[in-house]
């Protein structure tokens, strides 16, 4: 969609010559840096607990965010279409009017079906995207694609990094740091080569998924 501006409210419906089929619909673009007021929700790992991933999805409108992420694992098997065409059932109301920005989960399987459905800047793998005076970064730790010092997507999140001018930075991702639950290998692989140029740059806040359970820890100055 081209010509929006910024910070404004649309309404809309899907037209088919001309025929409605869709209900009429609203969304609010992204604001400027100017305009710091804004809210978003994440969530992660929704895969086959549909009865929760509903209502998670019913309690997310009645909070009227501007946009939301995802941590990962969107499906428990990324490779089948019903598992799609469920997420998108369950999500429907949701994603009438609030954008979507997930990352990819191991679940998801790296599977086309995850970029049939979303269109995402950059290579849709990792991108970044302001929303007001916040850049938001979402990466691909997800034990599938190469996440080394010397990998793609972690020269490119350093460039990325650098080149911030953004007030508050937001990570999102699959595979967390930091656990409270056992020692995992790909735990300690994020902490020697995504966590120090996360604590270069001074990231705000990170945000992941994968474990099923809630956990807040602030290290070295990064909720």
């Amino acid at each position: 969609l081209n010509r929006l501006e910024a910070g404004t409210a649309y309404g809309y419906w899907i037209a088919s010559n001309e025929y409605p089929i869709s209900e009429p619909g609203s969304f609010r673009t992204a604001p400027t840096a100017d305009d710091v007021d804004f809210t978003f929700v994440a969530l992660g790992d929704s895969q086959s607990g549909h009865a929760t991933h509903r209502s998670i999805a019913d309690r997310i409108l009645t909070v009227f965010p501007d946009f939301a992420v995802h941590t990962g694992d969107l499906v428990a098997y990324g490779m089948y279409d019903s598992e799609w065409e469920r997420f998108f059932e369950i999500e429907q109301t949701l994603l009438a009017s609030v954008p979507l920005f997930p990352s990819l989960g191991n679940h998801d399987a790296n599977d086309r079906r995850y970029f049939d459905a979303f269109v995402l800047p950059g290579n849709e793998r990792w991108y970044t995207f302001d929303w007001g005076n916040a850049r938001i970064i979402c990466l691909q730790i997800d034990a599938i694609v190469p996440f080394g010092k010397q990998s793609e997507q972690v020269l490119w999140l350093e460039s990325t990094l650098a080149a911030n001018t953004q007030e508050w930075v937001i990570v999102v991702f699959h595979i967390p740091p930091y656990d409270a639950l056992p020692e995992d290998s790909m735990g300690y692989a994020v902490r020697v080569n995504v966590v120090p140029l996360l604590e270069r740059y001074g990231v705000d806040l990170v945000l992941s998924g994968h474990n099923h359970n809630y956990q807040r820890s602030l290290v070295n100055g990064i909720t």
